[in-house]
C-alpha cells in the first residue's frame, strides 16, 4: 500500500481551479448574450422609427399635398428627377432618400409620381 500524503489537496485544488474557470466561461457567455440582446432590441427600435418617422411624413404630405422633402428623420437626400416611358406615355418621378443618422443599415427610398 503506498501512502499518497497531502495528494487529495492538490486534487481538491485543481479541481476547484477547473471548475472555476468552467463557471467564469459560462458567466461572460450569458453577459455577452444579454449584450447582444439589447443591441438587436435597440437596432430594431431604431429601425421602426425611421420607418415611422417616414409614414408620417410621407401622410402629411398626402394630407397637406406640400411637395418639401423634410420629414422627421435626420436626414432626406433629393435625388435627381427621373421619368419613364409606359406604353408611348411619360411619367415624371420624384426620388427622396431617407436615412436615420444612428442607423447603419440600408436607407429608405421614396418615388413619387409628380
Amino acid at each position: 500500500m503506498t501512502r499518497r500524503r497531502g495528494l487529495l489537496m492538490v486534487e481538491l485544488l485543481i479541481a476547484m481551479l477547473v471548475f472555476m474557470v468552467g463557471l467564469l466561461a459560462l458567466t461572460l457567455s450569458l453577459t455577452f448574450g444579454v449584450r447582444l440582446i439589447k443591441e438587436s432590441g435597440e437596432t430594431t427600435a431604431s429601425a421602426q422609427s425611421v420607418t415611422n418617422s417616414l409614414e408620417t411624413h410621407m401622410m402629411d404630405r398626402i394630407l397637406k399635398g406640400s411637395s418639401a422633402a423634410t420629414p422627421s428623420g435626420d436626414s432626406v437626400t433629393a435625388m435627381p428627377d427621373r421619368s419613364i416611358t409606359i406604353n408611348g406615355k411619360t411619367i415624371s418621378l420624384k426620388c427622396y432618400r431617407y436615412r436615420l443618422g444612428q442607423k447603419r443599415a440600408t436607407p429608405l427610398y421614396i418615388v413619387e409620381r409628380q
